[in-house]
């Protein structure tokens, strides 16, 4: 827009010389306020980006504001981008270099977020993935607004902030939230499961490489050498493996009681009773006393 208003300068300077009359200068002054005034109104309420010196400046406002980290092809640089903000957290946007649009979330671990991004990408149906179908993830830049510390009410405050003054497109909820001890309904988990599963399972058919192996089984050494392991010293029925590819057990006494167990050996150490006084009376349809009760065994739920 300098240019242009350097052209007018020169026009209204050189015009009267050439022609040999001058032009109106109320007019003149009306023309150069209302293009001055509508262009910085453009600027200002416009979604435009400037990219300098590698940073990524956004200008909603009349502020620009400067990114702690600025990508602009997620396709060729995604190992650049995990590396950059693996164990950190903090407020990110998922901008759309053709659209102008965006979409701006908030993690205490930036690192998993990014990959869950990209995992979604084939499977779901937001918005954003939709988009980044459409587009291509080449035409998308993965932008940090801010590091924070990592705090679950830090992090969504910060969202919220950054939610009013973006109002990203690709954003269904415009207020920050966590999903932190949310859980979905039975309904809601059985079609998740359907939608994932096999062949819709986003990494199905996929083999990690060597390096992949190697970095996965360093990242997990490092964390259980430092936090150690939730299931260490565990053993029998406080094991998380127990009863697990048993044989399942179903009871039912005769006052109306019912047991499920998910192994002979679980039911075993249930009752106090020997193994085979368990697995010699499955499906025999014939009830055998424990402890004064009648119970009939079965492999299948009644």
């Amino acid at each position: 827009m300098g240019a242009v208003f350097a052209l007018f300068a020169a026009f209204y300077f050189w015009t009267p010389k050439i022609v040999g009359k001058t032009y109106n200068e109320f007019l003149g002054k009306i023309h150069f306020w209302t293009l001055f005034v509508g262009v910085n109104l453009v600027i200002i309420f416009n979604n435009i980006i400037i990219f300098d010196n590698g940073f990524l400046y956004i200008k909603y406002t009349l502020e620009s504001i400067m990114c702690e980290l600025s990508i602009l092809d997620i396709k060729l640089n995604k190992s650049n981008i995990r590396s950059k903000i693996k164990g950190k957290a903090g407020i990110y946007m998922v901008y759309n270099k053709i659209t102008g649009d965006s979409y701006v979330g908030s993690s205490i671990n930036l690192y998993a977020r990014f990959n869950a991004h990209l995992n979604l990408i084939a499977a779901s149906e937001l918005p954003l993935y939709r988009a980044i179908r459409k587009y291509g993830l080449n035409n998308f830049a993965f932008i940090v607004l801010q590091y924070c510390e990592p705090s679950v009410e830090v992090c969504i405050g910060l969202e919220q902030y950054y939610l009013d003054l973006y109002k990203p497109a690709y954003n269904i909820l415009k207020t920050a939230s966590s999903s932190e001890g949310f859980n979905h309904t039975p309904e809601t988990i059985q079609k998740l499961q359907a939608i994932h599963k096999g062949k819709l399972h986003p990494r199905f058919g996929t083999i990690p490489s060597l390096e992949q192996r190697l970095a996965t089984s360093k990242a997990l050494k490092a964390h259980f050498l430092a936090k150690g392991h939730h299931n260490k010293g565990k053993k029998g029925i406080l094991a998380s493996q127990f009863g697990i590819g048993g044989t399942k057990i179903h009871m039912y006494s005769s006052n109306g009681q019912y047991e499920c167990f998910p192994s002979i050996n679980a039911a075993r150490q249930f009752f106090h009773v020997r193994f085979t006084t368990i697995s010699n009376n499955i499906d025999t349809g014939q009830p055998i006393f424990i402890k004064g009760i009648e119970w009939i065994i079965t492999s299948t739920e009644r």
